[in-house]
């Protein structure tokens, strides 16, 4: 098992506080967004974590090599951060594509419980909320085995299983379809500035991979994308 953390952006809706340092290094309660992921990764036996990297990159290698002696880091850097997105970051990190994967934006905080029940998955998988309805996350249309047939922000509420957590396992025999698709739509189609759920999006419409939504069971998450985000987490965290 091998983990990706997407953290190339420069967060500008969360200026001037990401003007010196990036969103993954912000503070939720006296503890960093990525280690979040980090302990709840370490804790759970993985050791093998890719990060892309990009806007202050090198805050980013230090913090980690300083505070996890016992992880093995690879660092993708994404050099081109402000005119590309993160599935570019993935695309660049294709190379590392030689086992499962548990994917991550850099910006997401949760219980280590949803990591531990992410890892135990057989098949292809999406952590997804189905107690959140939000206008602005990525919504999920599942079949009656739980199956993702299809993944959009445009999905009606009596439509929508849940919402995307931003938490990907990716089996080992589905990499070459992502990895397929990531080539085709940069390479072919020189787009470069999609996020990741575009590409799975074509892989759940076409049944190339077949993903399992996977819930979180109530438990807490929290994307960080603006000062709002940055409160409500610390609020929703404050007792862990």
């Amino acid at each position: 098992m091998k983990a990706i953390i997407l953290a190339a952006g420069k967060s500008t809706r969360l200026r001037p506080i990401t003007d010196k340092i990036p969103k993954t290094l912000l503070q939720v309660n006296n503890k960093e967004i990525i280690s979040y992921m980090l302990d709840s990764l370490q804790n759970n036996g993985v050791k093998d974590i890719v990060i892309c990297v990009g806007y202050r990159a090198k805050q980013i290698k230090e913090y980690c090599s300083k505070n996890y002696p016992n992880l093995n880091f690879v660092f993708v850097e994404n050099k081109d951060y402000e005119n590309t997105n993160n599935m570019y970051s993935l695309y660049l990190a294709r190379d590392n594509f030689d086992d499962d994967i548990i994917l991550f934006n850099g910006d997401t905080i949760h219980e280590p419980v949803i990591i531990q029940k992410m890892l135990k998955q057989q098949n292809t998988a999406m952590a997804v909320d189905t107690n959140s309805y939000d206008k602005e996350s990525m919504k999920l249309i599942v079949d009656e085995t739980g199956k993702i047939i299809k993944m959009s922000k445009e999905i009606p509420p009596k439509q929508c299983y849940g919402c995307s957590v931003d938490i990907f396992l990716i089996k080992k025999n589905d990499l070459i379809a992502v990895k397929n698709e990531l080539e085709r739509i940069i390479e072919k189609g020189k787009n470069v500035n999609e996020w990741i759920e575009v590409m799975f999006e074509n892989l759940f419409r076409a049944a190339i991979i077949n993903a399992t939504a996977i819930d979180v069971d109530n438990k807490n998450w929290y994307e960080i994308d603006t000062y709002e985000d940055l409160m409500g987490a610390r609020k929703l965290f404050e007792n862990n």
